[in-house]
């Protein structure tokens, strides 16, 4: 694998975990997502996080290896969120599924 693939195959999957995460309301917006993704994991604050990075590189291209992630194995489905995003054209930073619920 390239450098490249290698990187795709680690972030990428984050990237789609964190629009499951909001696809759950289990955060309230995509910035709360990068927020603790920079200050809890030390994320490279360059990037902003992986609702940011993730618009930086778009939607269809993490679509495309979450789809052959997928291929190989269930967990890495891609997000029904992160297919819309990638047939709309849309941004992560840009999820609105309602917010947290109690």
């Amino acid at each position: 694998m390239s450098s490249d693939d290698i990187l795709k195959a680690r972030i990428h999957p984050m990237i789609n975990e964190a629009v499951k995460i909001l696809e759950e309301n289990k955060a309230q917006r995509p910035s709360d997502i990068d927020v603790v993704w920079l200050n809890g994991y030390g994320w490279p604050p360059d990037t902003g996080g992986p609702m940011l990075y993730g618009d930086m590189v778009g939607a269809a291209a993490v679509l495309e290896t979450m789809e052959r992630l997928g291929a190989d194995d269930p967990a890495f489905a891609p997000a029904q969120a992160l297919k819309e995003l990638a047939a709309n054209g849309g941004k992560f930073t840009e999820i609105n599924t309602g917010g947290l619920k109690t």
